[in-house]
């Protein structure tokens, strides 16, 4: 089953995290100026958010080491 960009985005836009919201959504603007491909924005974006839920209500701020960034990911793959 495909998501949409519209269902990723509204997602962004429920997280509490403000900062974390509107950095993402940078990036995703970043992403179409340059002309990414739909399928590489849905794919972007999905673990961005991932990441930002994970560090809730911290935000992307609290992440200071790579170590951080490879225990999360090994805590999603669980």
């Amino acid at each position: 089953m495909s998501i949409k960009i519209s269902t990723l985005l509204a997602k962004v836009h429920s997280l509490t995290n403000r900062q974390s919201a509107d950095t993402i959504l940078d990036f995703y603007k970043h992403m179409q100026d340059k002309g990414s491909s739909e399928n590489h924005m849905i794919n972007t974006i999905k673990v961005v958010l991932e990441l930002a839920v994970f560090v809730e209500p911290q935000g992307f701020e609290s992440i200071k080491k790579r170590d951080q960034i490879q225990y999360i990911l090994f805590l999603s793959k669980r």
